[in-house]
């Protein structure tokens, strides 16, 4: 039986789930009849996003019983956590923290590759920031074209870049 996701998703720690033979920092999950990948997340304590890229599950996010997913847990220098959310980071501003954000947007998928890294806040990224702000709920702004990144928003980006 084919379950899509049903919900959004709380936001989740990383977690271990059940044993499995899985590269080192995981384990495995066999899906059961009428599992959705938010239910799986909140029962191991971690986001549906970061089931979905570790399994490479794309929309409409199908998932099997039978099927096995890795489930990402921590590694032995515990769970990932974002560098701190920079001071001054803002839409049209210039600032060294700029480029951090536009590393973890390329390194995320959000951001072309052969946009150059800049100190500028400028219209890419934030067109890539407004696109990852729609698709995660994440207006700091209240409207949804906001190209401003929050600290949630942030550590999202930072998780889904780099914390596998």
């Amino acid at each position: 039986m084919a379950a899509r996701l049903k919900s959004k998703p709380s936001s989740g720690g990383s977690g271990s789930g059940s044993a499995g033979g899985s590269p080192a920092g995981s384990s495995t999950y066999v899906v059961k009849s009428g599992d959705t990948l938010s239910g799986i997340g909140k029962k191991l304590g971690v986001r549906w996003e970061v089931l979905a890229q570790a399994n490479k599950i794309k929309k409409p996010f199908v998932i099997k019983a039978g099927q096995k997913l890795t489930v990402p847990g921590k590694s032995s220098g515990g769970s990932y956590s974002a560098p701190p959310f920079p001071e001054g980071l803002a839409p049209g501003r210039s600032a060294p923290s700029a480029q951090g954000l536009q590393k973890a947007l390329k390194d995320a998928g959000w951001l072309d590759r052969s946009v150059p890294l800049s100190d500028a806040y400028g219209p890419q990224t934030q067109k890539a920031v407004a696109a990852f702000n729609r698709k995660h709920n994440l207006f700091t702004a209240g409207h949804p074209n906001d190209p401003a990144i929050g600290r949630r928003g942030w550590s999202l980006l930072h998780e889904l870049a780099y914390g596998k």
